[in-house]
């Protein structure tokens, strides 16, 4: 049985064998190994559970030292050894939390909610990044920072908006080189982990078609992921050195790092310094982030802080309205900030209301803290959190307040500023009617699992929580499938079903099977007390996100019955077991059939869009 001393003698001794292997290697050769298994092909022969959390682990015990004065090549060997200590320092946590494995589990004063509601809060917080696309941070630095560029630029010696011109004009130059090197030559085929290992990138039986190009594209794989200051400085001036000093960082610089949950430095400063000149970028994604990073901590912490975290709110606010409104199509009345009285009494900030959807939304901008390690003092941490008026608690609780009154049969009116009537809701709509909280970050499985901190009473439905990323992404698709407030209703009525019986801590997994299974009909009915979804469910936002950014092939998604995995009786039993009523094969129907799906809708204008 581990205490908390023992897991930090184990955690310490794993990051010590990730110390001695790499500190003899050369930065550049570190860089490059995780600058290609970060990359979307390789993500799955990475060997690691969390792959950027603990990349950043890994360059970030890197960076405490120096460079070595004939430094060894970072190859596949030193990937391979590296990974194990890298695996164990990350899942010693999880095991601290499971029976036999840790001191807190095995003390029975210790209520199982409790115990779970920690655990899944603390590992999701050290194992997962902010998953998004490099757009939307981009939308995220223009709509939140931009508009304190001067003050920024005074505190920080760079605008976010220059930030933002620069990190993009570094993904371009580096994507540019990426493509000439696949266009350079068709019929030479480059191994891009042999390259990051030190051997020669060039493969295939017959080097003689390279057409005097492997000069060319030697060349280019020498520029592969580096950044050099002199060309920041040539094409953005000022701007271009400041961002150096801010964004770069090199070896010895970083401090003495022990756990996982300390803040690496390449998560600030993610441009990996070779020489004065040269510096490596192994993840374009988190340099973009590291914008955001840098300037909400300077805003958060200054003197602007009141006029920032007001301006968070209301741009959330916003997004949230253009989001939602462009899932429940073209019919969609946005009322925004509405009252409850004539005289402004019980503010709202959204309702939306459409023939076949009506939407009582509270959005929620202030990010999750870092829950503590201890699962009851975690566990107090992360309810008050949620309970607070800026937490999840409050938004239910305020949507509740229209929501309830239609349950009773009566009807809803709201108001606008000037106390003029705006809205009038009857009764009849309350089956229609749904609560909705749009938070900025991602609360993870405190969201999608709202069972395990939500007070609600029994008769209440669980409302929507859903992050302002991942709305972004359901509106996509929704707008790619050409579907509206008919299928949204659908999926609410079956997803806040799920709450405390399927689990997944990303809610985009939840509507991937609805796209793929045509509703989520079978996991709401089968007769299993947990239900674990598959995390692939959530590829097809790649997929589409990808066909309409860059063009990309979309092929059709099948639309099959889903396999359901019992985890309560597989825990049991040592073994899968699937949900006895499981069925197989595709799900089938007629063009003109309604849609299985519930939407009402005829298939072929609904998931036979798909």
């Amino acid at each position: 049985m581990k205490t908390v001393i023992d897991l930090a003698q184990t955690i310490g001794m794993q990051a010590q064998s990730v110390r001695d292997i790499v500190c003899d290697c050369s930065t550049e050769s570190v860089v490059r190994q995780c600058m290609v298994r970060n990359t979307r092909d390789h993500l799955a022969f990475s060997d690691l559970d969390s792959p950027a959390k603990q990349m950043y682990f890994l360059l970030g015990i890197l960076l405490e030292s120096c460079e070595p004065e004939v430094p060894e090549e970072f190859g596949i060997q030193h990937w391979n050894e590296v990974v194990n200590p890298l695996r164990e320092s990350f899942s010693v946590y999880a095991k601290s939390y499971f029976p036999n494995g840790g001191s807190y589990r095995s003390e029975p004063h210790q209520p199982e909610t409790i115990l779970e509601t920690a655990m899944v809060a603390f590992l999701d917080y050290i194992s997962k990044t902010t998953l998004s696309f490099v757009e939307q941070i981009a939308k995220r630095i223009r709509l939140y920072l931009a508009p304190f560029d001067e003050y920024l630029s005074e505190e920080l010696g760079i605008s976010a908006s220059h930030s933002l011109a620069i990190a993009q004009w570094i993904d371009r130059t580096l994507q540019n080189i990426l493509t000439e090197v696949s266009n350079i030559s068709p019929e030479i085929e480059i191994d891009f982990v042999k390259w990051a290992g030190g051997g020669s990138p060039i493969v295939g039986p017959d080097r003689s078609t390279s057409g005097g190009n492997e000069s060319r594209i030697v060349e280019l794989l020498d520029r592969m992921g580096k950044v050099y200051r002199s060309e920041l400085i040539e094409h953005h001036g000022n701007e271009g050195a400041a961002f150096w000093d801010l964004f770069t960082v090199g070896r010895a610089e970083g401090k003495h790092i022990e756990f996982p949950t300390e803040r690496s430095i390449v998560e600030e400063k993610p441009l990996v310094r070779l020489t004065h000149d040269v510096a490596m970028c192994f993840s374009i994604e988190t340099l973009y982030h590291a914008i955001v990073l840098r300037a909400e901590k300077c805003l958060s912490e200054g003197k602007l802080k009141r006029k920032f975290l007001s301006h968070r709110d209301s741009v959330l606010e916003g997004q949230s309205a253009v989001e939602l409104a462009r899932i429940v199509g073209k019919d969609a009345q946005v009322f925004r900030n509405v009252y409850e009285t004539r005289d402004k009494r019980y503010e709202h900030d959204l309702v939306i209301a459409a023939k076949d959807i009506y939407l009582f939304v509270e959005s929620k901008a202030t990010p999750p803290k870092e829950p503590f390690r201890d699962p009851s003092k975690a566990f107090t941490r992360l309810r008050r959190q949620f309970h607070s008026d800026k937490g999840i608690q409050k938004a239910f609780e305020q949507t509740a307040r229209l929501y309830r009154p239609l349950l009773d049969g009566k009807t809803v009116t709201l108001y606008d500023e000037d106390g003029e009537e705006v809205l009038r809701l009857p009764p009849q709509i309350a089956d229609s009617t749904f609560c909705v909280c749009v938070t900025r970050d991602s609360y993870g499985p405190l969201a999608t699992n709202l069972s395990l901190l939500l007070d609600k009473k029994p008769n209440d439905p669980f409302p929507w929580a859903v992050n302002i990323w991942d709305l972004e992404n359901f509106a996509d698709v929704w707008k790619y499938f050409r579907w509206n407030g008919k299928q949204l209703k659908s999926y609410l009525n079956q997803r806040l079903q799920l709450h405390a019986k399927a689990f997944s801590d990303d809610e985009l997994d939840y509507v991937g099977a609805f796209i793929r299974h045509c509703g989520l009909q079978r996991f709401v009915k089968a007769d299993c007390d947990h239900l674990q979804l598959d995390p692939t469910y959530s590829d097809i936002f790649d997929r589409i996100h990808f066909h309409m950014c860059n063009g990309q092939p979309l092929a059709k998604t099948k639309l099959v019955h889903p396999h359901i995995l019992d985890l309560s009786e597989s825990i049991r039993a040592g073994k899968s077991v699937l949900f006895l009523d499981d069925r197989e094969g595709p799900i089938e129907c007629g063009r003109n059939e309604t849609c299985p799906c519930e939407s009402g809708v005829k298939f072929k204008m609904c998931h036979g869009r798909i």
